[in-house]
């Protein structure tokens, strides 16, 4: 996970209470850092480990960092490839959260 974005998704997990849920993956480091960055950002939501790059295979996608938005039947419904913004969060995500409900 980019350190950059980081505070915007943390922020964005706000909308946890209305059905929407931050993952992430880590595709390749070890899971001691993976820790400490985890610790470092007191992140609290899931970090699942990816040593093998299955998830990025899955996705067809090798750019890092990578944002999806999947609703509840599994489907993609939005995906960007590099840094995400809160602007970006607002106007893309909260609409779907919003008609989530």
């Amino acid at each position: 996970m980019n350190d950059m974005q980081l505070p915007f998704v943390v922020k964005d997990a706000s909308h946890a209470t209305q059905g929407f849920l931050i993952l992430g993956i880590e595709a390749g480091e070890p899971a001691s850092e993976v820790a400490a960055f985890v610790r470092q950002y007191q992140l609290t939501f899931p970090i699942w480990l990816d040593p093998h790059g299955l998830a990025l295979e899955s996705f067809k996608n090798y750019n890092l960092p990578s944002s999806y938005v999947v609703d509840r039947e599994g489907i993609i419904r939005l995906a960007w490839s590099g840094a995400i913004s809160p602007e970006m969060l607002e106007k893309y995500v909260t609409p779907l959260v919003e008609n989530e409900k």
